[in-house]
């Protein structure tokens, strides 16, 4: 009897641990999915001549251009980089 019990209970958490991993890739996903629709739109919108807006960020996310013109938001791997 306590083996069978022991088993059920392995099998039980196999499936929520299942349950769970399969709900976090659904999530990432889900992220990764709108991720790639606003980066398309990005890209779109660039093409036509149409930059994108950048709304206010703070001083160390942004960089001036080296020509004096305005700034512009630092990518993901620059922050990376430069460590912020």
């Amino acid at each position: 009897m306590n083996f069978k019990l022991m088993t059920v209970r392995q099998i039980w958490n196999a499936k929520l641990t299942q349950f769970y991993f399969n709900k976090e890739v659904d999530g990432l996903m889900g992220s990764l999915k709108k991720s790639s629709e606003e980066k398309e739109k990005l890209i779109e919108k660039i093409k036509a001549g149409d930059p994108p807006k950048v709304e206010g960020k703070s001083s160390d996310q942004v960089e001036e251009a080296e020509d004096g013109e305005e700034k512009r938001e630092l990518s993901e791997w620059e922050k990376k980089i430069r460590g912020y």
